[in-house]
């Protein structure tokens, strides 16, 4: 009997999975977002090269360093392409499965290695001017051997993350994860303030006990329900981004109990006029888009602080409003294949209209916080920060007329 070849079965599903999802990332790049990541990419230029010539001793690198390595270097997703009949197919075969594992462990190590390594060469030049103007000597090629020791805790990294995955229980493994970024972050701690050896001697350390702590911990051989589960997650978080532009097929939602987020829509008047409203808010509240929009909003208003200079505080905050008027727009796309909205007996420009309500007061209250760094970190005068706010409410209001403008376009087809 011919052996199973599970590399090749790697890469059938990776190929297939890239010719299914191409269509939706043509629309994507037709939409006018990469004129505006463009526009976001000149101006980060024009902002690095303006802090290199200006660079003081004060400037926060360390911290700023380190935050900014430790998210390449932490967050290792690992794309499996598991499915669901694989834990009863392919279970026999989980000697063979090594070898797709290695393929899925090895891919996705390189194209995050590649991001970590564009974070780095961001970083150097600034490290670079730091010990200079502090008068540090750096050892005779520190910038390989950073960058060696920089793609050695990434591969540590990912395998952790692969044994974490492994594991039975879920408080085990939030507890070692927790542990490898911490190691990660004191290990980067080390590299900015005492250079390589302290940092390799706190790597080493730090994933050193996380395997002792993995290999006495219960675990599967393969944990395909978790591995499932991550896939699916994965398949989610893409699909979101693609409908704030193109409709998707829709994957069965990730509902989360939040009684305290949910609690005050039992103050919605139970009538005809308030359905759709409720429930949209009720589905919102509960389902993984609320988490996406609170992610966008922390990245943003973290960034705006970080960099000070209101001019680009201006960029990140005009990114944010824009990428969270179109993850609402996603949403209004994600509910139209639910069956609950095509139950009622009621007209459907309602169902647009509560929709456009809930867009818009939703953004209006994203606005004020993502521009909280604009009234207290970055300088910019009163007028400016009043008018921020006004063009982001503008864009509100027009995040709501464009899901009223697009029914209204469907019942006159």
């Amino acid at each position: 009997m011919k052996p199973l070849d599970t590399s090749k079965l790697y890469r059938q599903r990776a190929s297939a999975y890239r010719k299914r999802i191409l269509p939706y990332l043509l629309y994507v790049a037709r939409s006018g977002l990469p004129i505006v990541a463009g526009f976001g990419g000149v101006t980060l230029l024009a902002f690095y090269a303006n802090l290199l010539q200006t660079y003081s001793p004060d400037f926060p690198l360390t911290p700023i360093a380190v935050l900014l390595l430790t998210l390449p270097l932490a967050v290792s997703p690992i794309r499996t392409y598991v499915q669901k009949a694989d834990s009863l197919f392919l279970m026999p075969a989980t000697q063979a499965m090594q070898g797709y594992f290695r393929t899925a462990l090895y891919r996705s190590y390189v194209w995050q290695a590649v991001a970590l390594l564009v974070v780095w060469l961001f970083l150097w030049p600034l490290y670079r001017l730091r010990e200079r103007l502090e008068g540090t000597p750096l050892m005779e090629g520190w910038f390989w051997l950073g960058t060696a020791f920089l793609l050695i805790v990434k591969a540590l990294s990912m395998y952790a993350s692969w044994r974490e995955s492994q594991l039975r229980d879920d408080w085990t493994r939030r507890w070692l994860a927790f542990w490898r970024w911490a190691s990660i972050a004191i290990s980067l701690i080390g590299l900015f303030v005492w250079q390589l050896p302290a940092a390799a001697g706190l790597a080493a350390i730090g994933f050193s006990l996380h395997l002792l702590m993995t290999s006495r911990a219960h675990a599967y051989a393969i944990h395909w329900d978790y591995l499932h589960r991550l896939e699916l997650a994965s398949i989610r978080r893409l699909h979101s981004f693609l409908r704030g532009f193109v409709d998707i097929p829709a994957e069965r939602a990730n509902v989360s109990r939040r009684p305290v987020a949910t609690f005050w829509t039992k103050q919605i008047p139970l009538r005809p006029s308030e359905t759709y409203r409720y429930l949209y808010w009720l589905q919102l509240l509960r389902t993984e888009r609320l988490s996406m929009l609170a992610r966008l909003a922390l990245m943003a208003v973290v960034v705006m602080a970080v960099v000070s200079d209101y001019r680009m505080a201006l960029v990140v905050y005009g990114l944010a409003v824009y990428s969270t008027a179109l993850q609402i727009a996603g949403f209004w796309r994600e509910t139209e294949p639910v069956a609950w909205v095509h139950l009622y007996p009621l007209p459907a420009e309602l169902r647009a209209m509560s929709f456009s309500r809930v867009a818009f007061w939703l953004h209006a209250v994203l606005v004020p916080l993502v521009s909280l760094p604009l009234w207290f970190k970055t300088g910019l005068p009163l007028y400016g920060c009043l008018a921020a706010l006004a063009a982001g409410w503008l864009w509100s209001w027009r995040t709501g007329r464009s899901i009223l403008a697009i029914e209204r376009t469907r019942e006159n087809a």
